[in-house]
């Protein structure tokens, strides 16, 4: 029989898969979307992490035929430990030498403690868009490990998020590499704090990451009214950017995190009282909708012509249309998510 240290439950963040269930779309990014799950283990709310976060467009068009050119920025309102420690779970940053890394990971799991590592993609087998192309620093959750077989049992998102087994050896390998830099930790042990701070009454921490949900969006209105008019930059220079692959992650990463300003819309409408929302809710719905089918049809355009190397006047022409169409979009989104915070009682 092998010798298998694993922790009990342990289940991957489904949310947004139930949400969206043709789509394998995190929440926010990968970070975030672990922190879920380490929320779900330890059996805490979620909405402390749910609403710290806004996004912002943003375009630099000295970045065109590079990267990082167009993005949907997502600003923390508080520093994501600083929000685990809130709920009573701590995050405990290392950088064991790599001939430490199985007992390190070993000793965590014994106590009941998943673990993250920072991994190189450029090593992960599976990963069609970076495994021996390109580097990229990526965190996985590890939950168990297989001492017979020297296998780790993972949650990550290679082909979609849930549970992987893999050689140790990969992981060893993607955690050695120069892409990691080694005053940066790349270890993080989630330890629940129950026996060392009070647990904290479940309305005081909704109402006060609700109230920082309202007061951060205040701050930063001016900023997130201006970044929407990034969109329209891209439809300016949309002809050069459809020119570079980069556009389909980027597009990519745009859905998504739309999609995760739905799922919080969705959680936010379960604080409100149905009766004073109903109108707003029925025109934001509409048009978070809208924005995010708009941002997937461009997508689907763009990967079609990149791919089939049929990049043509008419191809460009039709996702400029689109994307100008979106600015207006999300300009009547924030204006009624503004009308949502101010139905919210604090």
């Amino acid at each position: 029989m092998d010798k298998i240290i694993s922790l009990t439950d342990f289940q991957y963040f489904n949310g947004m898969k139930k949400m969206f269930p043709h789509s394998n779309h995190p929440f926010l990014n990968c970070s975030h979307n672990s922190l879920m799950t380490i929320a779900d283990y330890f059996k805490k709310d979620k909405f402390s992490i749910v609403n710290n976060f806004t996004t912002i467009y943003r375009f630099d068009k000295d970045k065109l035929g590079s990267t990082g050119y167009f993005k949907l920025d997502i600003l923390n309102f508080k520093r994501l430990d600083e929000v685990m420690d809130e709920m009573c779970i701590s995050m405990n940053f290392t950088s064991p030498h790599i001939d430490s890394l199985q007992s390190e990971i070993i000793s965590s799991l014994s106590k009941g403690n998943p673990v993250s590592l920072v991994i190189d993609l450029y090593y992960q087998r599976g990963r069609e868009f970076y495994f021996n192309k390109k580097h990229g620093l990526h965190p996985i959750l590890v939950y168990g490990f297989n001492l017979t077989t020297n296998e780790v049992y993972i949650v990550d998102d290679i082909t979609e998020y849930k549970k992987y087994v893999v050689p140790f050896t990969e992981i060893k390998k993607a955690c050695m590499s120069e892409e990691i830099k080694s005053d940066e930790p790349y270890f993080i042990e989630f330890i629940n704090n129950v026996n060392y701070h009070h647990e904290r009454d479940h309305k005081e921490m909704l109402h006060e990451s609700i109230k920082r949900l309202k007061d951060n969006m205040l701050n930063h209105q001016d900023e997130i009214i201006e970044g929407i008019q990034s969109i329209s930059l891209l439809a300016d220079f949309y002809g050069d950017s459809i020119t570079n692959e980069d556009i389909i992650e980027t597009l990519s990463s745009t859905i998504y995190r739309k999609c995760s300003e739905k799922f919080r819309l969705v959680a936010l409408y379960e604080q409100l009282n149905p009766d004073l929302i109903h109108t707003t809710k029925e025109e934001i719905d509409l048009i978070i909708n809208e924005i995010i089918m708009d941002w997937t049809n461009i997508r689907a355009i763009t990967t079609k012509a990149i791919f089939s190397q049929n990049i043509n006047s008419d191809t460009v022409r039709k996702c400029v249309q689109l994307i100008r169409h979106l600015h207006d979009k999300e300009l009547k989104f924030i204006k009624q998510f503004y009308n949502l915070l101010n139905i919210l009682a604090i």
